[in-house]
């Protein structure tokens, strides 16, 4: 799907949205679940943090789009 949406970014505009939310939601979900099942610190920071920072930018740049 992702490549699908990468062929005209222009045209699948609200998609995008929609895949930088649910990175967003889906990284703070990781970041929740390594946190309540006592997993080491380093695969916390590396596993749930990196989603949210990659959703968070697609968003940024989605939005700077015109």
């Amino acid at each position: 799907m992702l490549f699908v949406i990468s062929t005209d970014v222009r045209r699948y505009r609200p998609l995008v949205w929609y895949v930088a939310v649910m990175n967003v939601i889906f990284g703070f979900m990781l970041l929740t679940i390594d946190i309540h099942a006592g997993l080491p610190a380093y695969w916390t920071a590396f596993e749930g943090p990196p989603v949210v920072i990659i959703g968070v930018l697609v968003a940024y740049f989605n939005w700077r789009l015109v």
